[in-house]
């Protein structure tokens, strides 16, 4: 199933960009919700030209983490003119679950540059080499 939905996801058309905050760096939730906000408001401003083409720009949430829905209604609320948030359902949207894997495969990085990679990934995932060139390679051009 994990490759399956790679693959999938490696074939479709999209760009995107990952605020990846370190829960563990941070001293309580209210300042892991700042560095979220912080990072999202950033790409959003960083990617103003490509978001300005749009009328209406709609954010898919499951509403999971409280902490994340109050981050990105601040990031986009305060940065675009026009937004509309649609509570989604994991189940149900294929790419909210593109989404996770590219926030898994975003943790797989930080875990290959900063230690921390289990036993377990390495024996599901193989060698670091190949985690880097057949998983993390394959999105690397689609990366705002």
């Amino acid at each position: 199933m994990f490759y399956a939905l790679v693959s999938y996801a490696g074939g479709i058309d999209f760009s995107f960009k990952v605020a990846r905050v370190v829960k563990t760096e941070s001293t309580s939730p209210f300042s892991l919700e700042g560095e979220l906000l912080e990072r999202t408001v950033k790409i959003l401003a960083d990617n103003a030209a490509l978001l300005s083409k749009y009328d209406e720009v709609i954010v898919h949430y499951d509403a999971g983490q409280k902490t994340c829905a109050k981050a990105l209604s601040g990031a986009f609320l305060n940065t675009l003119s026009k937004v509309t948030f649609a509570k989604t359902n994991q189940w149900e949207d294929l790419f909210m679950q593109v989404a996770d894997l590219l926030c898994v495969l975003d943790n797989l990085e930080y875990k290959l540059v900063h230690g921390g990679f289990t036993h377990s990934e390495e024996k599901f995932l193989g060698k670091r080499r190949k985690i880097k060139k057949e998983l993390l390679g394959r999105f690397k051009a689609k990366e705002l």
